[in-house]
């Protein structure tokens, strides 16, 4: 067997196959006696394999953006209790081993991350290093946009709409796009017009004939234009009037003659007209019952001022009727009678009339032929008296 000399501290027999071994050893306690005092001991050496230790490295994302904080855990296989853990990225340490399994940082593009385990595991073969995790990282970018819509916004982004006006933003992988919204509720303006034969809408510099509903819309606002469209004419009217004029159409007094015009809507009124001055004519008559006046052929039978007017001329009646009156005289006379009402002689009997005025005078005349007479004389007494004969 093997002899190793003593050395008054535990003693090594190096590494050995399992099996039963004994151990034999002589030796003297020199503070009592200096006799060999043997000993005898056995030792049973178990061998047990040797464990393979593995460990891998898991990143949260990769590839990722630039300034990501970017996690990874290592999983050990047999690392046994609480065993250590390196990290390092593209070779370079990141600290003392510890039993943290996590690590994170924010990467740079191709940094080449892996890890060491320090197993804390019987018979582990060694210190086993993960696979290198290449780190991808893709700068950062921002798209700004900006729009304004009516009512509502469906962004294509991100298929999301919107109602109200903001800023909004949808990160896709690592662009950053800004959505600057401008929304503008709807609403309708309505315009009431006419025109003669056409009209052009300032609105949209559009000109129509035909009346209707036009609608123009000016970003969220629709404008309506109820539109009626008349046809352009011309009336023509003629008057005579006396001193002045009222004309209806126009709501003007007018005292002279001329054409005028007035413009209605879509019609050109034009009035041609003629003022005469007023003037008047008087007549006086009378007469007896009844009277016709010869400018107009009317018949009257009561005094009175009569007014007829003849264009601008008025013609004023001062009538005066009589009722009619008959006066008869019955005369007789010999050979001649003279009448004096009229100085007519009348030698014929008869019924002769003379109208005054109102009143016809009627003679009833008797005229005797000349007789001549028979005186008788006869005396009495003083006294002579003639009898005829």
């Amino acid at each position: 067997g093997q002899v190793v000399a003593g050395t008054g501290s535990a003693i090594s027999f190096g590494f050995k196959p399992a099996g039963i071994y004994t151990v034999s050893a002589f030796g003297t306690i020199p503070s009592i006696c200096s006799t060999v005092i043997p000993m005898t001991g056995s030792a049973i050496i178990t061998e047990t394999p040797q464990v393979i230790s593995t460990v891998s490295v898991f990143a949260d994302a990769n590839p990722v953006c630039a300034g990501t904080l970017v996690g990874f855990l290592a999983s050990p296989v047999n690392g046994g209790v609480d065993p250590l853990y390196e990290w390092f990225v593209s070779s370079i340490s990141q600290g003392v081993p510890s039993t943290t399994n996590t690590f994170s940082y924010i990467p740079a593009d191709g940094d080449m991350v892996y890890v060491v385990m320090y197993p804390n595991q019987t018979c582990s073969a060694g210190n086993p290093v993960s696979d290198v995790i290449l780190m991808g990282v893709t700068p950062t970018s921002t798209v700004e946009f900006t729009e304004a819509a009516c009512d509502t916004y469906t962004w294509a982004l991100n298929g999301q709409t919107y109602t109200a006006s903001g800023n909004y933003t949808y990160v896709a992988g690592c662009v950053t796009n800004i959505l600057h919204l401008t929304i503008t509720p709807s609403s309708i303006v309505e315009f009431t017009e006419a025109a003669c034969d056409s009209y052009t809408w300032a609105l949209n510099g559009q000109t129509y004939t035909v009346s209707g509903d036009y609608t123009y819309v000016a970003g969220c606002v629709t404008n309506i234009l109820h539109l009626t469209i008349t046809p352009s004419g011309n009336n023509e009217y003629t008057q005579s009037a006396c001193d002045s004029y009222f004309w209806a159409v126009s709501g003007l007094t007018y005292t002279a003659s001329g054409t005028y015009t007035f413009v209605n809507g879509c019609s050109t009124n034009t009035l041609y007209l003629t003022i005469t001055a007023s003037s008047t004519v008087e007549f006086t008559d009378a007469a007896c019952d009844t009277y016709t006046w010869a400018l107009n052929g009317m018949t009257y039978t009561t005094s009175g001022d009569y007014t007829f007017v003849v264009g601008c001329v008025t013609n004023i009646l001062h009538l005066t009727i009589t009722p009619s009156s008959t006066v008869e005289v019955t005369e007789s006379a010999c050979e001649a009678y003279t009448w004096a009402l009229n100085g007519q002689t009348y030698f014929v009997s008869g019924d002769y009339n003379y109208v005054v005025g109102c009143v016809t005078n009627v003679l009833h005349l008797t005229i005797n032929a000349a007789v001549t007479p028979a005186v008788s004389i006869v005396e009495s007494a003083n006294n002579v008296v003639a009898y005829p004969g």
